[in-house]
């Protein structure tokens, strides 16, 4: 559980601007897709922290993301060919998919298939991505403008208002509700 989720959100701050900044880079070493690589599943894992210790608003949670799906080939994929996307996926036959904010964190954390999409002067356009599970059933495509979108979201995030109950038993309370936003119930007491 995180108490303070401030240090994390600065972090996805932080990730965000790495990955606008890859947008226009024009060279890339193997230290730059190492690098891109840990700000990537850094900023999913610390995304799935914050949606696990309930730090992000009902309102972001629910957001998707686009993306693109692409079916398999008769090829298995292993570690040896898992960069072939082209012998792998079938490319030429993309079906746009709406993928849920954790979902796309555990393709991310619990990738098999992680292989950055970018034009040789232009610089990065997207993700190729397959967790571990999803592999023989599909290959995702995320453009890196909905990753960025999707790590400020969460930076800048902030619940300022939750309800919550305890349980039957009375021993747990649980947060049912938490928003970004004031409902229109609530009204602000004068001072």
């Amino acid at each position: 559980m995180i108490d303070d989720s401030w240090p994390w959100k600065r972090d996805l701050e932080k990730a965000a601007v790495d990955l606008e900044r890859r947008r226009t880079q024009r060279r890339w070493s193997e230290a730059s897709w190492g690098k891109l690589e840990r700000v990537l599943l850094g900023g999913a894992f610390a995304v799935r922290k914050l949606l696990d210790s309930g730090k992000i608003s009902d309102e972001v949670e629910s957001m998707t993301i686009k993306a693109q799906a692409f079916p398999p080939k008769a090829r298995r994929v292993d570690r040896l060919n898992r960069h072939r996307l082209e012998q792998l996926y079938d490319l030429n036959a993309p079906r746009a998919v709406d993928v849920g904010l954790q979902r796309f964190c555990n393709q991310l954390v619990h990738s098999f298939v992680l292989s950055p999409a970018y034009e040789p002067g232009l610089g990065l356009l997207g993700l190729f991505v397959s967790s571990d599970r999803d592999r023989e059933r599909r290959c995702l495509y995320f453009a890196v403008e909905a990753i960025i979108e999707v790590f400020n979201a969460i930076a800048t995030d902030d619940i300022v208002y939750f309800e919550s109950r305890r349980s039957e038993i009375g021993a747990e309370m649980r947060i049912v509700r938490k928003s970004n936003r004031l409902p229109a119930e609530v009204g602000l007491i004068p001072s």
